[in-house]
């Protein structure tokens, strides 16, 4: 378990009462909890009755930190001296729910009762309606109790009151209540304070308690309140250090209960972990205006902050970000923390739309198998959904196709070792991680799940997409999203440019294009049909992910099909020995409408024109391509300089170590002569006189440093450039890390081999089996790696944490000013 340098800051730090950690999705929050654990008992269990205890939310985590847990004792074990030993009795990991319910048996047997617990939600409900029918005839004017359709209004409501600890109508009719209104005639309507409508409800909820008494049952909240009453008059095990992971989740009187187990001493410690992005319960306390001060722990001066993200990639938590950063809800509470993006290079998420869930099973085998064919196992992958249901469509779905599978239920242990595919709900993969995520039926109504009458929209609406800001943030290498039928609005709410229609090609997800941003107006009919946004849409492609001049396409291509004749939407033209000739078909559908009949319209079209090379037919949502023999293939090739005319290719190589730049011109970077300019005449070098450098895509670790597969193609460029001895190679730029040094995405970088660095050096390292690209910065006995872009942090690391492959001496450009 490598640990950074922020965290083991927090895992050493000196216990001092209680402390919050908030930090960002993937930022190692529980690592560092987990860790921390062997580091208290080791120093700070003193006296006899000195224990830790963690709580976990749920069971499904449990077995999980277990594990870890084991794993941080023994590294601890074999590489630390500790103070007082390491008694592993003394640690304690449960879930809140478990001590309450152990504090509960206890207070029903003291009190010598005997009571049911009430699950079964259609007899709750029905006490329910019950009661509000019988409260309704004292309160003729409160309007939400003359609807049957309220009825999940009261159930929830009822929940949150018995949560936070409301046991008195003037606790509730006093209190702040966000995320509910009350709807009349004139509009939505805060549940006012002091008022009949609160009355009505918390009587419903006495009747209800009534109701529940006379047939031997209690609810779910009864049982913490119960456990809280017991635990007040009497506490089992006190605690010397506590730590309470995912803390945002849990309600007041869990909180409260919690407060009652800290052995309060000199050198005791209580630690919240955080993160209020996540806060995806209905009755969670901490949040919109409530802090942790409001049940006894004043955090002023007591909180640390992790920003930082390094279970994702950059493309995954970009793409989560700007799903959130839609919500000024989320983004201004006072606890939230805006995630700072490291360089950790990968897939854009893939999002593909359906028209049914049997459409889109299919294709999530098919990628399954293709992952398989890539090394990932079975129980890489993790397929998550916004319902149960949902998921066991989904597992008949895969298991007809012998893929082995593993249903998840809630509060269930996870046998991490089992290989097959996991399936559970975005609630309880809360916590978890995996490899791969496959986010299903994001559909309309379905996430959002559509509110209550009684509801405030936007307060649920945030809700729903901090869930599924949850979902997109497990997955630590590849995030697939796929909707059938009509897709959730939270689809469109994350950036495009962070979102690719599938593994294979470059195309980003559809996005609307201003009718005022639209190319090529006086060949358009309509420029308000539904095709036309489409079409825009690929044209924006084409020129940006694609790199295709404007000046190659024309729209409405005439082509001449037996007797009649047909009009291609989109044709990109390339020069040749015989002048211009078509490329690229191209066939737009309306946006969703399917992809099957344009299919054979393209085929049709370019059966008629045997120069087009590749045709494409797009709604949007999926595409299909085909070469000349009209067989599906995975993408187009970009464009290049020789499509055109003028087919001499220009390049910038900026020499680093004299701070020089040159122009080159030349037909082709393959082994051909090239006229180098650096700022006077043209010099002609001849191919005897150029040096091949391997360009790598990515740069493995461990030796030898070229693995043949991730070799790309070479670069021939002048030999006199280099020393004779120099091992140079060219790695091709991913991200926007190091655009401050003119350095893009697509660039190439020159390589000198070399396991040394100085201060200020770019550097090509070794950091967890990943090659980045940084300046070198030594800070006494650490090593900062620091980007050319202030959206990125710099990464601390420990020099054996890292390994240096060689130093930047020289940059490519193709695109250049």
């Amino acid at each position: 378990m490598q640990l950074n340098v922020e965290q083991r800051k927090l895992i050493y730090g000196k216990p001092a009462g209680h402390s919050l950690i908030k930090g960002v999705a993937g930022s190692g929050k529980t690592t560092v909890a987990i860790n921390r654990i062997p580091y208290l008992l080791g120093n700070y269990i003193c006296q006899d009755n000195d224990k830790v205890l963690m709580l976990t939310y749920n069971k499904t985590l449990n077995k999980y930190i277990e594990y870890l847990f084991d794993m941080a004792l023994k590294q601890w074990e074999d590489g630390n001296s500790t103070v007082f030993g390491m008694d592993k009795n003394k640690v304690k990991i449960c879930t809140v729910d478990s001590l309450i319910y152990e504090y509960y048996k206890r207070f029903t047997v003291k009190n010598k009762l005997n009571l049911n617990v009430l699950s079964d939600n259609k007899l709750k409900q029905k006490y329910i309606l019950d009661s509000i029918n019988l409260v309704k005839k004292s309160f003729p004017q409160v309007k939400i109790l003359q609807s049957s359709n309220n009825l999940s209004f009261f159930v929830d409501e009822i929940e949150w009151i018995k949560a936070c600890n409301y046991r008195e109508i003037e606790e509730y009719q006093n209190c702040q209540r966000k995320g509910r209104t009350s709807r009349n005639n004139d509009g939505p309507q805060k549940l006012l304070k002091n008022s009949d409508v609160r009355e009505a409800i918390f009587t419903v909820m006495q009747r209800y308690q009534d109701f529940m008494a006379k047939d031997g049952f209690v609810d779910f909240q009864d049982i913490s309140q119960m456990a809280l009453d017991e635990i007040k008059t009497e506490v089992k095990q006190k605690y010397t250090h506590i730590i309470v992971d995912e803390s945002q989740d849990l309600s007041r009187i869990q909180l409260e209960f919690i407060s009652h187990l800290y052995n309060e001493n000199d050198y005791s410690s209580v630690l919240f972990v955080a993160d209020n992005a996540q806060s995806i319960y209905p009755n969670s306390w901490i949040g919109s205006g409530r802090s942790f001060a409001s049940v006894g722990f004043d955090m002023t001066g007591k909180s640390n902050v992790l920003a930082k993200n390094y279970r994702t990639t950059t493309q995954i938590s970009q793409a989560a970000y700007s799903l959130i950063e839609q919500d000024r809800d989320i983004i201004d509470d006072e606890d939230f923390v805006k995630p700072s993006l490291l360089d950790k290079q990968g897939m854009y998420p893939i999002y593909s739309g359906f028209s049914s869930l049997g459409e889109e099973m299919q294709y999530i085998f098919k990628e399954i198998k293709s992952l398989c064919a890539e090394n990932y196992n079975y129980n890489d992958i993790t397929i998550i959904a916004r319902t149960k249901n949902i998921l066991l469509e989904a597992e008949a779905c895969l298991k007809t196709n012998n893929v082995p599978t593993h249903l998840i239920a809630n509060n269930k242990e996870i046998d991490f070792k089992e290989n097959a595919v996991r399936f559970q709900t975005i609630h309880s993969i809360k916590g978890l991680e995996s490899k791969v995520v496959f986010a299903i039926c994001i559909n309309n109504k379905v996430i959002p799940m559509k509110a209550c009458a009684m509801d405030d929209e936007q307060a649920h609406e945030s809700k729903e997409r901090k869930l599924m800001y949850v979902g997109m943030t497990r997955a630590t290498d590849r995030l697939y999203i796929t909707s059938n039928g009509e897709p959730s609005k939270f689809i469109w709410d994350i950036n495009p440019d962070y979102l690719k229609m599938n593994s294979k090609c470059n195309f980003k997800c559809f996005r609307n294009i201003s009718v005022e941003d639209y190319m090529f107006k006086d060949k358009i009919n309509d420029m308000y049909s539904a095709e036309e946004k489409v079409r825009q849409w690929l044209v924006a492609q084409l020129v940006n992910s694609y790199n295709f001049p404007l000046e190659s396409m024309e729209l409405e291509y005439k082509v001449n099909c037996f007797s009649s004749q047909g009009y291609v939407d989109i044709c990109v033209n390339k020069h040749t020995s015989s002048g211009r000739v078509p490329y690229i078909f191209v066939e737009c559908k309306k946006l969703a409408s399917g992809v099957e009949d344009g299919l054979r319209q393209l085929k049709s079209y370019m059966s008629c024109d045997k120069n087009c090379s590749y045709g494409i037919v797009t709604d949007g949502f999926s595409i299909r391509i085909i070469n000349n023999e009209l067989q599906l293939i995975d993408d187009i090739p970009p464009f290049t300089n020789d499509m055109m005319q003028n087919s001499l290719t220009s390049y910038k190589y900026v020499d680093l170590k004299h701070k020089k730049h040159f122009i080159i011109s030349t037909e082709s970077m393959e082994y051909s002569s090239v006229f180098v300019n650096d700022g006077g005449l043209d010099c002609e070098i001849e191919p005897s006189e150029l040096r091949a450098l391997k360009i790598f895509n990515d740069i493995a670790a461990g030796q030898p440093i070229y693995i043949n597969e991730n070799v790309e193609g070479e670069v021939f460029l002048p030999s006199s450039w280099y020393n004779i001895n120099e091992m140079v190679f060219m790695i091709k730029v991913k991200g926007d890390s190091m655009t401050g040094a003119d350095i893009n995405s697509g660039d190439y970088v020159v390589i000198s081999q070399s396991n040394t660095a100085e201060n200020g050096d770019m550097v090509a390292v070794n950091l967890d089996g990943n090659a980045t690209l940084k300046k070198f910065m030594r800070m006494g006995n650490s090593i900062l790696l620091v980007s050319e872009n202030p959206s990125y942090e710099p990464i601390q690391v420990n020099e054996n944490q890292i390994s240096i492959i060689g130093k930047a001496i020289g940059i490519l450009k193709k695109n250049f000013k």
